[in-house]
């Protein structure tokens, strides 16, 4: 959410309000795809969480690699998306919004990163060990403003550096996850083997 609220004060102070609606409209074009997969993912929680406590990895595994089949197919929609969006826009907005290409392909890129990074963030919550996961979030949201300003200011990459940050977050935040989920795992299934083994 915090980098959702700098990024109008971010384009606006930088650009202006025309960049901001560009923006808004296609954050809220991709965001669909994103809304929809993150309310089917949703219903995994509770789910994870009764593994976790009735040390079901078997399961988790299965079903962290059932939602990355998942995730592939919605990317799949997100290309269709990037593939429509000039007639769709044309419909939605008529010709009042030109819409940058190389913005909407980042835009993207970020929101199919956020497919995978998304999934991870409900097994770990799932799991309940979060401690990891709110220090790489607090770390990257102290980052995001001074690293979108030198892409601004002094690489000239204009608008594209507030999406460019943000697929570089959720690069970070994705690889962090999924290594946590490993160790997680893995500490669990020994801890489980060496009960087996002691009973």
């Amino acid at each position: 959410m915090f980098l959702i609220s700098t990024t109008e004060i971010i384009i606006t102070r930088e650009f202006g309000g025309h960049d901001v609606t560009t923006y808004n409209l296609l954050f809220k074009y991709y965001s669909v795809t994103n809304i929809v997969i993150n309310i089917i993912m949703g219903t995994y929680w509770n789910a994870f969480t009764n593994a976790f406590t009735l040390n079901d990895f078997n399961w988790i595994r299965a079903s962290i690699k059932k939602l990355e089949k998942i995730s592939l197919i919605f990317f799949g929609v997100i290309v269709m998306q990037v593939l429509l969006i000039k007639p769709v826009f044309h419909l939605w907005v008529g010709d009042a919004v030109i819409v940058p290409m190389a913005l909407s392909l980042c835009m993207a890129a970020s929101y199919s990163i956020s497919l995978f990074t998304d999934l991870y963030v409900i097994v770990l919550n799932g799991t309940g060990k979060v401690k990891m996961q709110s220090i790489v979030t607090i770390i990257t949201a102290l980052l995001h403003i001074p690293v979108v300003l030198i892409m601004i200011r002094y690489f000239g990459w204009g608008v594209n550096s507030i999406v460019y940050a943000t697929i570089l977050w959720v690069i970070i935040q994705g690889f962090m996850w999924k290594r946590e989920i490993e160790i997680i795992l893995r500490s669990g299934e020994l801890k489980a083997a060496n009960a087996a083994s002691t009973a």
